[in-house]
């Protein structure tokens, strides 16, 4: 997530990227990861097949978004390699940070309007970084 581009904006919320061998590898945990409030949201499952996901705590306000992913998915590459990207050009950064900043104004408390507002630039930066 964004927490994780140094000097980005970022919604009060932390995002962890697990990565797994395999995304079943997971599961023994589920009791645990319960056990310290990761509530799994198995809602989400067909929304999001490649991944696991929890929220810390169940209901909003959320303090932590912790996303399991299998290390070999596309999901894991892309994310890694945005990351990248944001970390190694101030402009593509600065460009982004404006667009979060617009688009939170605009969807407020409408994540995934505001998730999926933000695609066209994600896609666009992640075309440009596999070249």
């Amino acid at each position: 997530g964004s927490t994780a581009v140094p000097g980005l904006p970022a919604k009060p919320i932390i995002d962890i990227m697990l990565g797994l061998p395999r995304l079943s590898d997971l599961e023994p945990y589920f009791a645990a990861l319960s056990a310290i409030d990761f509530n799994h949201q198995q809602q989400m499952a067909a929304a999001m097949p490649d991944r696991h996901y929890f929220t810390q705590p169940a209901h909003p306000p959320r303090q932590v978004h912790l996303h399991a992913v299998a290390l070999d998915s596309d999901f894991w590459r892309d994310k890694l390699l945005f990351r990248d990207a944001l970390r190694a050009d101030p402009q593509l950064s600065a460009n982004y940070a404006e667009l979060k900043q617009t688009l939170a104004e605009r969807y407020g408390e409408d994540r995934a309007g505001y998730t999926e507002a933000k695609s066209g630039f994600i896609n666009a930066a992640l075309t440009a970084a596999k070249r």
